[in-house]
């Protein structure tokens, strides 16, 4: 999910280890949070690196 500068999701996670007796065969709930900063604008190329040949 998307809202102004904030990003936000949720997902589950599968355990298919064979580490049974840490995970009982369990997976997980996961949720995350995310605020995404504009501190400092990307540089802007003004040229191409790779010229074409063809």
């Amino acid at each position: 999910m998307y809202y102004n500068d904030w990003i936000a999701g949720i997902s589950y996670d599968f355990n298919v280890s064979k580490l049974v007796p840490a995970s009982n065969v369990r997976g997980g709930l996961e949720f995350s949070v995310q605020y995404v900063l504009h501190l400092f604008k990307p540089k802007e190329i003004m040229h191409r690196i790779c010229p074409d040949y063809l």
